[in-house]
């Protein structure tokens, strides 16, 4: 079943679907494809963007800087030097085992912001103001510059997740993982 969304359509009170899905993808998505977007919009995002507002203060916004990808977005990054994975989150379950993921980043404090937020993370979730915040992974990247990649929980899709590591740093531009 397709949904319609319409342009700057509300996923939560502070993201929208235009930051998270290219304009020539709207049309396409799926019911399930838009009930990822909505819950890692309104149950991961928000709680991490008042964590952000706590720790900087609210003139950091929280930029979405990659959403929804296509196999046609995925080959534009191997092309310019990056290293996706086939199984990527980012497919939001047009590719088989994925559950919706976006990278984000700070305008300020990027990185320092991820480690304040790890130190949160008690019995395979977050804390932040008083509120457990269920997700699937939250991964330090760096190329040029630093960004978060932050994932649904698969199993509120009926999706077993691969990984048991939640929290994790890039230590080499995608090729290697440390956990936190």
């Amino acid at each position: 079943m397709r949904v319609r969304p319409y342009k700057s359509m509300m996923l939560s009170p502070n993201f929208n679907i235009d930051e998270i899905v290219s304009p020539n993808y709207i049309d396409d998505l799926t019911s399930s494809q838009y009930e990822m977007l909505e819950y890692l919009c309104f149950n991961i995002l928000e709680p991490m963007r008042d964590f952000a507002h706590d720790l900087f203060g609210r003139d950091c916004p929280v930029t979405i800087t990659s959403g929804l990808r296509t196999m046609s977005d995925y080959y534009d990054l191997i092309r310019t030097g990056y290293r996706p994975s086939q199984k990527s989150d980012h497919f939001f379950g047009a590719v088989p085992e994925t559950c919706g993921a976006v990278d984000l980043c700070l305008s300020q404090g990027t990185d320092t912001f991820f480690w304040a937020l790890s130190k949160t993370y008690k019995n395979g979730m977050l804390h932040i103001r008083g509120e457990a915040i269920d997700f699937g992974q939250i991964i330090l990247e760096k190329n040029k510059t630093f960004w978060i990649h932050v994932s649904n929980p698969g199993e509120i899709f009926g999706i077993k997740k691969r990984t048991k590591n939640k929290i994790m740093v890039s230590i080499d531009n995608g090729k290697t993982y440390k956990n936190v």
